[in-house]
Order: C-alpha cells, then sequence, then structure tokens
C-alpha cells in the first residue's frame, strides 16, 4: 500500500499545482489519485475494490443474479461517509456525484473541454479534499484529516501608477510594464503563511510608480 500512498500523494501534489491554472487538469490529477488509494479504500470500507454490487432476479424465471458495474466504491463509500458516520448526508451524496459526472463528462469526452471548466473549479475542491483525507486515514495520520478544507486559488493583482518615459505603444501593440518573477508561499509572523511575489520590469531603463 506504501506505493500507492506514495503515488496518490504526488498526483495530489500536482493537482494542487494545475489548479492554479487549469482546474480540468487538476481534477484530472486529484481523481487519479483517488483511483490510486481504491484498492486500500475498498478494504477499508468493506466493499469489492473498483465495482459496485447490486443483487437482481430475472423476470422470467426468478433466477437471482449480481450485476457489477464499474466504479470506485471504496472511494464512493469514504466519501458518503462510511468511515466517519457523522459526516455523512446529503451534501456528500452531492459531492460524490458532482465528481463522478465530471470524470464521465471529462475522461469519455462527452462534453467539449471548454464546457466543463465551470463544473471542475467547482468540483476541484472537493475532490482535493477527500484524496488529502484519505491519504492522511491510510497513512494513519488521523489528526491531519479536516471537516473542512480550503484550497488556495489564483488570484489577480491590479497595478496602477506611472511610467518615466510614459507608454507610447499603439493599443493593439502594447507590451506589458512589469511581470511575475516568482510567487511562493512564506512564513509571516503575523499571519502565518502569505503570498511573496517578485515583480520585474520588462522596460529597462523605464522608472515605474507604482
Amino acid at each position: 500500500m506504501g506505493g500507492r500512498l506514495r503515488r496518490a500523494a504526488g498526483l495530489y501534489r500536482r493537482a494542487l499545482q494545475e489548479q492554479q491554472t487549469d482546474d480540468l487538469s487538476a481534477f484530472q490529477y486529484g481523481y487519479m489519485g483517488l483511483e490510486a488509494l481504491e484498492p486500500a479504500l475498498a478494504e477499508q470500507m468493506g466493499v469489492s475494490s473498483g465495482v459496485e454490487e447490486t443483487k437482481g432476479k430475472c423476470r422470467a424465471c426468478g433466477a437471482e443474479f449480481i450485476r457489477r458495474k464499474t466504479m470506485l466504491a471504496g472511494v464512493r463509500a469514504y466519501i458518503m461517509g462510511n468511515n466517519h458516520p457523522s459526516t455523512a448526508g446529503s451534501h456528500r451524496e452531492t459531492e460524490w456525484k458532482g465528481i463522478n459526472d465530471l470524470r464521465q463528462n471529462q475522461f469519455h469526452s462527452l462534453r467539449d473541454p471548454e464546457d466543463l471548466y465551470a463544473d471542475a473549479r467547482a468540483v476541484v475542491p472537493a475532490a482535493a479534499h477527500f484524496l488529502h483525507d484519505a491519504i492522511c486515514c491510510l497513512s494513519h495520520a488521523h489528526d491531519l484529516e479536516e471537516p473542512t478544507f480550503w484550497l488556495e486559488r489564483g488570484a489577480r493583482i491590479l497595478l496602477r501608477g506611472d511610467s518615466e518615459p510614459a507608454i507610447d505603444d499603439p493599443l493593439e501593440e502594447c507590451r506589458p510594464v512589469a511581470g511575475f518573477r516568482e510567487v511562493r508561499w512564506t512564513v509571516d509572523r503575523e499571519f502565518g503563511y502569505v503570498p511573496e511575489v517578485r515583480f520585474v520590469h520588462n522596460r529597462p531603463g523605464a522608472n515605474i510608480h507604482c
């Protein structure tokens, strides 16, 4: 199981990286991480790995049968709160449905990618949350599991000021006067982890006042 946990943790990291620029890619990595944990979660939840089993009976002869549908049954049971009944509820069912529906539409190309970005942006936090908690649960690091999950999202920064000499580019050819060199998280004594942004001037010799 150690190999699957390491793979899931790596995919979780990739999901967090990708969600800064592409929610669909972030979801794909997050879902792949959940897939990596399916056998272990299924064993813990007491369900068959990779399939949903339902019993049925033939209408013609009355013979009983078991219908098997491909599904991450272990992941579904974990999300639905089987491991922590106090967290179960209709909201968990809604979250699982959102994750599963987006997986179907994206992985099987049932809808065009540009039509899925709104769904992905809404679903990525839930997928990342459950992947994070499942990794912690299977690693016996239960103190790191959280009932709520905060996902840092991309931000836009607007600079306003003057440039000397003035910008004389035609509007359709206007070049940026500054850009980001580095964006990283750093520790602040008062506020904890905060974003640190470094800018670079794109116009050598210009004196920019923001």
